[in-house]
C-alpha cells in the first residue's frame, strides 16, 4: 500500500517460498495418505441373507424367461 519495493519483493519472495514448500510438506503426503487410507479399507462381503435373496430372485427371472421362451420359441 505504501509502494515499499523491498517488503513487495520480500512477500513474493515468501510467496515463492510458500508455493514450492506446499506440494512437500503439505500435498504429497495428505495425496500419500489418502492413497494409503484406500488400500488398506476391509473390503465388506455381502451378508448370507442378501446373496440368498439374489439367488432367489434369479431363479424366479430364469423361470420367467424360461416359460416365455418355451411359448414364443420362433
Amino acid at each position: 500500500m505504501e509502494g515499499n519495493k523491498v517488503a513487495e519483493k520480500d512477500v513474493d519472495r515468501f510467496n515463492a517460498l510458500h508455493q514450492s514448500d506446499w506440494v512437500d510438506l503439505i500435498s504429497s503426503p495428505a495425496l500419500v495418505t489418502l492413497k494409503l487410507n484406500k488400500v488398506n479399507k476391509p473390503e465388506q462381503l455381502p451378508l448370507t441373507e442378501d446373496l440368498l435373496k439374489m439367488k432367489d430372485y434369479l431363479e424366479e427371472k430364469l423361470g420367467n424367461f424360461t416359460a416365455q421362451l418355451q411359448a414364443n420359441y420362433d
